[in-house]
């Protein structure tokens, strides 16, 4: 079974209102949805890991980067938020692509 990704975003823009006694305009956005198909299938990372391993415990520290662009085609174009609200949208549109990127702790025992 593959797991779904549920990408859910809300945003709300405030206005202010030109009368003292009056309450902020307010306009909310919001999208929840499975964009799992929209994903890259086969993603590329590049690794470094540091570790050491003494008799059977081992302990490392791994950094992972995605190598390729991690944008899901096509959100911009159902997704339900304008684009200059989603930091997602215009992040990719900013800089041309996504760049994944992650860390990790490991703690490892041998039993043999």
């Amino acid at each position: 079974m593959i797991p779904r990704l549920l990408h859910s975003k809300k945003s709300t823009r405030i206005t202010e209102s030109n009368d003292l006694f009056a309450p902020p305009n307010t306009i909310e956005f919001s999208a929840s949805l499975d964009v799992t198909d929209l994903g890259v299938k086969n993603a590329q990372f590049a690794r470094l890991e540091i570790g050491m391993r003494y008799e059977r415990i081992m302990i490392s520290y791994r950094f992972s980067l995605s190598i390729q662009d991690m944008y899901y085609d096509g959100l911009e174009k159902i997704w339900n938020i304008p684009s200059n609200e989603s930091r997602y949208i215009s992040a990719h549109d900013t800089q041309g692509k996504i760049k994944e990127k992650y860390s990790e702790f490991v703690m490892g025992f041998r039993l043999f």
